[in-house]
């Protein structure tokens, strides 16, 4: 399958279930099937995530796409520059789809607090998903870059909907504000199995060990 085959799959995968769930604020289909075919054209395979999708909780600066950190206060801000860990990621090769949901500036435990709405659990929507990363806990069809460790934002969505997180990449001053100085990136995935420990794909990882993530 091509990686714009696959790309299209994501995208309509988000685009349906988001009006249920909510967990995308943005859901950026133009450039991410621009970026597909670029990929599908390049002849560069040594790169370690190349054709991934990826969705960027909203308080991660992207370039040319808003950063609201789930907040009207930057309901039109567009971000200038891409954070560390999302340039590096573009570099080695992945996909932007879109922006998650979140609670107001990170500050919440159930994602009810996002100025553009609630996010739903995606094993029952009468129930949170958890937060303040509710959003990044339940997008589904692809994996997910998401801040804020400091035991309650990993945890407690991990908790909620089986969302596995897994390797710390490292402190980024392009976050929203909340303590940055002990916040970090890192990729996870929702399980598809009762394994909520099973190991991120092998491409994933090679990144992450050859230093590009």
């Amino acid at each position: 399958m091509s990686i714009h085959s696959n790309i299209e799959k994501t995208l309509t995968n988000a685009e349906r279930l988001n009006p249920t769930l909510n967990s995308f604020l943005s859901i950026e289909k133009e450039s991410a099937l621009e970026r597909a075919l670029e990929l599908d054209n390049s002849n560069d395979d040594d790169l370690p995530v190349k054709g991934l999708a990826i969705a960027v909780k909203d308080n991660i600066c992207t370039k040319g796409l808003q950063t609201t950190c789930g907040s009207n206060i930057l309901g039109n801000y567009i971000a200038q520059y891409d954070a560390a860990a999302v340039e590096k990621l573009k570099n080695a090769g992945a996909v932007i789809i879109g922006k998650a949901n979140m609670d107001e500036f990170a500050m919440g435990s159930s994602n009810e607090s996002s100025a553009f709405g609630p996010v739903k659990n995606p094993w029952d929507i009468e129930r949170v998903p958890g937060g303040s990363s509710g959003g990044s806990e339940t997008r589904s069809g692809s994996p997910v870059l998401r801040p804020g460790e400091r035991g309650r934002h990993r945890r407690r969505g991990s908790a909620h909907t089986g969302c596995a997180p897994r390797i710390f990449l490292a402190e980024d001053p392009s976050l929203g504000p909340d303590q940055a100085r002990f916040d970090g990136n890192r990729p996870e995935r929702r399980q598809r199995t009762a394994d909520a420990h099973a190991p991120m794909s092998p491409s994933i990882i090679a990144g992450l060990l050859r230093g590009l993530l």
